[in-house]
């Protein structure tokens, strides 16, 4: 098994009682996969007592969106007497996302848990990607297309290098990667994987870079209301009450976004190439990278204007994002669905002024 995942994975450890703001506390639903349930159903004790009282049939009992097995110093009783490995697999995997893509497992991190956006963050080197290979076999079968998925490994490893590209301003950059997103994906379509590897050349060509800003300019000068991005963002079960607040700030303040820019290029690099390098790999289920990469622009867009109209930190808004929207794969699939329509790339781009 090969595992792929952030630089920083290793030095990642759950803050427990001090974390600022901890999942246990969130009213999210905690299933409880069949290997713990019984585990659970079967400790003996006090703590088997209690913790079989806090299973109902949708998981663990919420009580006024604490998880009912908390304890008042902000840990579960769970991991002090079994450890980590007593968790059940959800929690025991919070913050990660992982995928399996046949051999490679894929393991990511969301920016709702504040450690993690601490450890993506506060740094000022690129992040990069370690690949490592374990002796545990391969189970799950491999479905996928090896061409197209080879095709995916090679322009996530592009798109990335681009955001990482720091004598270009973020904002070229950002233009960049969605101009990039349209034409790969016409690629993608038509199988043309042996061309994805010319077309990432082109891209590194300064004279091709600065042809297709020029192409772009005239979009960028008119600039671009927030309203469909707010639009999309409102949702009906908002999970904290900052969020609705912060969308309808962001309707009444002027986006005045280039200082912030400056002065947070790195994070808005950090930013989009997590969410390229985890999202990109999924257009294996659906074959179109286009969507993927579009909404990975989009929630570093959307940050960056929550952040200058609201004034709050860049990892705050960054983990707002994430909590109403990363952790609900009904969501995240009307995401996609919504960028496959062409408006969102010119739209986007738009926001990019000059």
């Amino acid at each position: 098994m090969r595992i792929f995942a952030p630089d920083f994975s290793e030095n990642f450890r759950c803050l427990g009682g001090v974390c600022p703001d901890n999942c246990c506390r969130q009213g999210w639903q905690i299933d409880i996969d069949e290997a713990h349930l019984a585990q659970y159903r079967a400790l003996p004790g006090e703590l088997g007592e209690r913790v079989r009282a806090a299973i109902t049939q949708d998981g663990l009992k919420m009580e006024r969106g604490v998880c009912a097995l908390l304890d008042e110093d902000g840990l579960c009783p769970i991991v002090k007497a079994l450890g980590e490995d007593g968790l059940c697999r959800i929690c025991h995997t919070h913050p990660r996302f992982i995928e399996q893509y046949g051999g490679v497992r894929e393991i990511h991190y969301s920016l709702s848990c504040p450690e993690a956006a601490r450890l993506s963050l506060a740094r000022s080197e690129p992040i990069s990607f370690t690949e490592t290979v374990t002796d545990e076999p391969i189970t799950e079968p491999n479905e996928i297309d090896p061409d197209e998925y080879l095709a995916l490994m090679q322009l996530r490893k592009f798109a990335i290098q681009l955001m990482q590209q720091r004598r270009i301003p973020i904002r070229d950059r950002l233009a960049l990667l969605i101009s990039f997103s349209v034409k790969v994906q016409r690629l993608l379509d038509g199988k043309r994987y042996g061309s994805i590897k010319p077309l990432c050349r082109l891209y590194k060509s300064a004279d091709y870079r600065r042809r297709i800003l020029t192409r772009y300019r005239r979009i960028r000068k008119r600039g671009a209301s927030f309203l469909p991005d707010i639009t999309l963002l409102r949702t009906p079960n908002a999970l904290t009450k900052e969020f609705p607040r912060f969308l309808q700030k962001a309707v009444f303040t002027r986006n005045e976004s280039t200082p912030f820019d400056r002065e947070n290029e790195v994070n808005l690099e950090h930013l989009t190439v997590l969410w390229l390098a985890h999202y990109i790999p999924k257009a294996v289920n659906d074959g179109n990278a286009a969507t993927k990469i579009r909404f990975a622009a989009y929630l570093t867009l959307c940050a960056r204007r929550l952040c200058v109209c609201t004034g709050e930190e860049i990892a705050h808004i960054s983990g707002l994002l994430a909590k109403e929207i990363e952790h609900n794969s009904e969501t995240v699939s009307l995401f996609y669905k919504t960028f496959e329509n062409p408006f969102w790339a010119k739209h986007m781009i738009a926001q990019l002024e000059e």
